[in-house]
């Protein structure tokens, strides 16, 4: 179940999925301290961009690498993005690319990411997918007319191994 902050109910929510074997990733956007503090208990993955990783953890007194939670991902836009999963920690860089609009870049993201783990791609390649996408997303105008087809984030990518 993927959760954000602009619907109510989330802990609910999240305690329900929980009790029916699901996992739960977070996106803690709009950012909350206090709403995400109450998420981290019923979270699997915690999704925050470096800013709201930075705000909370300075709400906790922890630092980013000890939040409590079995996996955080945290983006970067330009400068990548990094998952950290216990020990282990992935990062990946951002493809080069000319900007038009970052509107939707991050939902972007996290949906390709998810989608992905979901159909059974490491986290590596999971996270390059999903920062292939979003690379392409921003080239065009708008948010969700500008995410591109799974096709399209293929041929991206082999564009860049040639």
């Amino acid at each position: 179940m993927l959760l954000q902050n602009e619907t109510n109910l989330g802990v609910y929510a999240a305690k329900a999925a929980k009790a029916k074997g699901m996992r739960v990733a977070y996106a803690a956007a709009p950012f909350d301290a206090e709403v995400a503090a109450a998420m981290l208990p019923v979270t699997d993955l915690l999704v925050v961009n470096d800013i709201e990783a930075a705000q909370l953890s300075k709400a906790l007194g922890v630092a980013a690498t000890g939040l409590p939670v079995a996996q955080v991902l945290i983006t970067r836009g330009a400068d990548g993005a990094t998952l950290q999963s216990g020990e282990e920690v992935i990062s990946v860089d951002a493809f080069k690319v000319d900007p038009v609009d970052t509107t939707g870049a991050g939902d972007t993201f996290l949906g390709y990411f998810l989608a992905a783990l979901n159909l059974g791609r490491s986290a590596k390649d999971a996270l390059t997918f999903a920062s292939a996408a979003s690379a392409i997303q921003v080239t065009k105008e708008g948010a969700a007319a500008a995410i591109p087809r799974a096709d399209e984030v293929e041929a991206f990518l082999e564009g860049c191994i040639e």
